[in-house]
């Protein structure tokens, strides 16, 4: 993936969802999602944030 405009090609490690689905004999790809995968975080951060939120 290329970042910020870069030149160079960075890798990226993601988190990816493909569903398929089959039709006419074969298998085809109706939808894909893909997220970059971040660091863990404890539940206590994450409930603090939606509780400002709300």
């Amino acid at each position: 993936m290329k970042v910020g405009g870069a030149d160079e090609i960075v890798p990226v490690s993601l988190r990816v969802t493909t569903i398929f689905r089959r039709e006419d004999g074969g298998w085809r790809v109706v939808h894909r999602h893909a997220d970059p995968i971040t660091a863990p975080r404890p539940i206590e951060s994450v409930l603090q944030e939606q509780t400002r939120e709300a």
